[in-house]
């Protein structure tokens, strides 16, 4: 065969020439006439190309594939398979410098695309035989193009080309088309998952285009979130002021909270904004670092990272998923710490409804000692302004609906109260000039204009990671009780930890605009469902009516005196003060109401944050201490049913003769391993009692103690010749207890039956038989076998008229045998 012409650098030495002519198939596939570039030297890094300079698009690609078939059509020659097969050798053979003809082509070699993109390791992995020796490129003849291995190929076995060279290009085209969709699969992959990223994080885009669709939905949102906006306005002055911040920072946590939970949140009514709660966390959890008087700028920084830390929180529990943490938060510590934490509150407003001023604390015992101190101190002008202010907000929220005030909740009540105190205050204020004849405390200037973009400093964080971890729970308890209550009544899903996500992002991006942490808030969520809220859009609308306040109306709020919107505080938390629930909870679960009242002193007179954690402490023990100790009962049958109950409870209740049947009402693992063996041995383990029924129909699971102590008993009682049986054992329970030998080491004295009824009535059948073997077959004399045949008859006729439907081999746990066969014992 014509060797090719070498291309690259030459040999230095002939014989090297000659040596390496010997060992190596050298190939080169080279591009068309027009072209005569030399190829690349071995072990170029680049693969080279033919004319073009990039691989072809995958619409080049099709565009010269339709070319091809419309040059099919017209009847270029194609050589067949057999010529394929023909010319099979002189692809391997005579594969010189000239452009190869269409017909040393075989018809099924097909065009391969993208084959550059393989790596040099999966092209090895195509030709087992053959290692390239440089990167692939394209090289084209006439209308055909095929993409192949490019350079010099050394065959391991073979001085030169594998003659099924033409197969492995119809592998590599195989495999190179493969690895093109697998490719474009990836793609569309990655492009799912970014898909469902941004669907995941922002809900918005599901709901968004078919929300825009009806226009009803606007406007019942617009109604909603004008009614919400102008409720915030005072609420979030009245917060801001809970929380000992200047009442600006509450405009703009009604602001920015609001419009981010817009395309975040997945509740159609929660309302996100300033909250009691989480002000009044605040202020327990910086007050004590800076004071808010002395230190206004520490104080606000601490703040405002407290919500970057918060939302941080929040984002990490909704991606990995750790919304089941508020199930550890106990229904009794929840209404003891929120009952203490409105009683806290309201301590911390009477300075203002008094007129007077009093230590900054969290502490109840020490507001009160202030109180009383500075009590004589008192403003009079506050207290009839907090007073007519109350009466209002009380008269709207607790105002009973009878005959004569139905004319009332039809007309009057809809509007807001707080909008209406706010107004008649402010007007009264200014028109009286009340802060300089009466000395009434009032707002003062507001800064106007939206708030500016800040850094958080973290300065702080060791000392407020505790009140943080502290508000990111309760808010997200809070929030949730209450997104939760009003999807399952308006019959939508809720994410929980899409919520978390959303609450995360609302504190993060918020405490980039100066905004404490916030949360929902149950009135404005009522008030925002009320007025037909249909997504979270309304929480648009409102932002929108807070951003125009700190626009152009921050001037119209000055003369608002303090004292009424410490009356609003007080009339939207004195409902959180839940006394009555205490003396219930004594009538359901003892150790729930003194967990609830423990909650409400340690928060009340210790601390918010160590309150909560002693709390939590408290129930976790109290749920520990009910499992180590759960109720068990002794039974008996109810009359001739197969029904079995307690005998404490039914005193009725027959307990068969010679049996005891126990039944423990709980799961039986560690910590309750002892407390049923004592109960055990004290009702069971007594002479009269040949036969143990142990109903373990409510027990889910044992675990290794508990099986220990199974055994233990039931060797016990085979060393006393009494019997173990077991009644009601979940499949999961009992083939734990097979599998630790509770069969296979006591044999016929421990069985399994599906129900107490058919444990009694084999453990009856049992002690027939062992009195008639009394009775009857011990020492029967060699010429009584015409008598002992009779009692054998007797005995099998007595045994199908009592127990037919009791199989022996339920009993002894082997094949059934007649009685007979088993009483037979002759000398």
């Amino acid at each position: 065969m014509a060797s090719p012409p070498p291309k690259g650098p030459q040999p230095t030495n002939s014989s090297e020439q000659e040596q390496e002519a010997s060992s190596t198939a050298s190939v080169e596939l080279l591009s068309p006439a027009a072209d005569p570039s030399p190829s690349p030297p071995t072990g170029a890094g680049v693969p080279l190309l033919s004319r073009s300079t990039a691989v072809e698009t995958p619409q080049a690609v099709r565009r010269r594939r339709r070319q091809v078939s419309a040059e099919r059509r017209d009847g270029e020659d194609f050589p067949d398979d057999e010529s394929a097969r023909t010319n099979k050798s002189n692809i391997g053979s005579d594969f010189s410098d000239k452009e190869p003809t269409p017909a040393q082509l075989p018809q099924q070699t097909k065009r391969v695309v993208g084959l550059a993109a393989l790596s040099p390791a999966q092209l090895k992995e195509l030709f087992p035989k053959v290692e390239p020796q440089i990167p692939a490129k394209y090289f084209a003849f006439g209308s055909r193009t095929i993409a192949g291995t490019a350079g010099t190929y050394r065959s391991s076995n073979e001085s030169s080309l594998p003659s099924d060279f033409e197969l492995a290009f119809e592998e590599i085209e195989s495999v190179a088309s493969d690895y093109e969709e697998e490719h474009r699969r990836t793609c569309r992959d990655y492009m799912a998952i970014a898909l469902r990223f941004l669907i995941s994080y922002l809900p918005i885009i599901t709901w968004f285009p078919s929300y825009i669709r009806d226009y009803m939905n606007v406007l019942n949102d617009l109604k909603a979130g004008v009614t919400v906006g102008v409720m915030l306005i005072p609420q979030g002055l009245a917060y801001a002021q809970l929380a000992e911040l200047d009442l600006v920072y509450g405009l703009y946590a009604s602001f920015i909270p609001p419009l981010t939970y817009t395309f975040f949140g997945t509740s159609r009514e929660l309302s996100v904004a300033p909250s009691s709660l989480p002000s009044l966390l605040v202020a327990a959890g910086v007050s004590p670092i800076y004071d808010p008087i002395t230190q206004p700028a520490e104080y606000v920084q601490a703040s405002i990272a407290l919500a970057l830390m918060v939302g941080i929180l929040h984002t990490l529990m909704g991606w990995l998923k750790l919304g089941f943490i508020i199930n550890f938060l106990s229904h009794s510590v929840i209404n003891g710490f929120m009952s203490a934490a409105a009683f806290i509150t309201l301590l911390s407003q009477i300075k203002h409804i008094f007129g007077v001023s009093t230590v900054q604390s969290s502490l109840a015992h020490e507001l009160i000692k202030s109180l009383a101190v500075n009590i004589r101190n008192v403003n009079w002008g506050a207290v009839v302004v907090s007073t007519c202010c109350i009466v209002i907000l009380g008269t709207w929220k607790w105002l009973p609906k009878k005959k004569y005030t139905k004319w009332f909740h039809k007309y009057v009540k809809p509007v807001p109260a707080t909008v209406l105190v706010v107004i008649f205050a402010t007007l009264a204020s200014w028109k009286l000039d009340l802060a300089a004849k009466y000395d009434i405390k009032v707002v003062g200037a507001v800064p106007a204009g939206v708030p500016g973009l800040v850094v958080p400093s973290l300065r702080d964080f060791k000392e407020l990671i505790g009140s943080a971890c502290t508000i990111a729970l309760l808010n997200y308890m809070q929030s949730m009780a209450m997104a939760q209550n009003f999807a399952i009544k308006n019959k939508y899903n809720l994410d929980n930890n899409q919520e978390l996500r959303a609450s995360g992002a609302v504190c993060i991006l918020g405490s980039f605009f100066q905004c404490y942490p916030t949360a929902g808030s149950l009135s404005r969520t009522a008030v925002n469902a009320q007025s037909g809220a249909k997504s979270p859009i309304a929480g648009f609308f409102a932002s929108m009516i807070v951003l125009i306040v700190l626009l152009v109306a921050t001037t119209l709020i000055e003369p608002l005196p303090k004292a009424v919107l410490g009356a609003i505080i007080l009339v939207s938390i004195v409902t959180l003060i839940d006394v009555k629930e205490p003396f219930r909870l004594w009538k359901i679960s003892r150790a729930e109401s003194l967990v609830t009242v423990a909650t409400f002193a340690l928060t009340a007179f210790v601390g918010l944050a160590i309150g909560i954690v002693i709390s939590i402490s408290l129930a976790l023990l109290a749920v520990v201490w009910q499992a180590s100790r759960p109720h068990y009962s002794l039974e008996g049958r109810l009359g001739r049913t197969q029904v079995f109950r307690g005998v404490r409870r039914f005193p009725k209740a027959v307990v068969p003769p010679g049996m005891a049947i126990f039944r423990f009402d709980a799961d039986f693992f560690f910590a309750n391993a002892n407390y049923f063996e004592n109960k055990f041995r004290k009702h069971c383990m007594k002479p009269d009692v040949q036969t143990v029924i142990l109903n373990m129909t409510p027990v889910n699971r044992v675990d290794a103690a508990a099986i220990r102590v199974l055994k233990n008993l039931a060797g016990e009682l085979k060393e006393e010749h009494k019997r173990l049986l077991f009644a009601g054992v979940k499949g999961r329970v009992q083939n734990m207890l097979e599998r630790a030998g509770m069969k296979s080491d006591f044999g016929q004295n421990v069985a399994f039956f599906g129900t107490v009824h058919f444990a009694v009535e084999a453990a009856q059948n049992m002690g027939m038989y062992e009195q008639f073997e009394r009775e009857h077959v011990m020492a029967v004399p060699a010429h009584a076998d015409s008598e002992l045949a009779h009692q054998e008859r007797k005995f099998e006729n007595m045994l199908h008229e009592e127990a037919t439907e009791l199989p022996w081999h339920l009993v002894t746990g082997e094949e059934q045998v007649e009685p007979a066969s088993i009483l037979v014992k002759k000398d």
